[in-house]
Parts: C-alpha cells; structure tokens; sequence
C-alpha cells in the first residue's frame, strides 16, 4: 500500500501573477518513486514578461494555446 503525496507546482507571469502553467507530480513517500505527473499550460490572454520567458523557457506560443485556468483546475482535479 502507498503512502502518497501530491506535490503542485505554478509558474505565473509578471508583473500580473497570471497562472500560466500548473504542474503536480504524486509520489510515494516511502520509496519517494514518482507514481504520476500532470502539467498544464494556461492562457493569460496577456503578453508573457521577457523575465519570465527567459526564466522559466515557457514560450508565448504555449501559453497562447493553452487552456483558461477554470479548465485547467478541471484537468488538475480529474
């Protein structure tokens, strides 16, 4: 049997702190071995920050394609 963790990740744009990617992992903390992934780009339906895209190397093409946050936290939850 195991013993799980989710772990949640967000990336935001700057300076608005617009989600634009949600990622999680789900672990096992005993053997600490990764049992799932998830990532997720969102649309800000704003410019992304050049610090941002140089920082985290998401592009404004991903975020463009992305889904709304509401679907995202949809897709998350599933």
């Amino acid at each position: 049997m195991y013993k799980i963790f989710t772990s949640v990740d967000l990336e935001f744009n700057q300076p608005s702190r617009r989600i634009i990617q949600i990622g999680a992992v789900v672990g096992d903390i005993d053997s600490g071995k990764i049992l799932d992934r998830f990532s997720l780009f969102i649309n800000p339906n704003e410019r992304l920050s050049e610090f941002i895209i140089k920082l985290t190397g998401i592009s404004q093409d991903q975020v463009d394609q992305g889904v709304s946050l509401k679907e995202g936290f949809r897709r998350l939850t599933e």
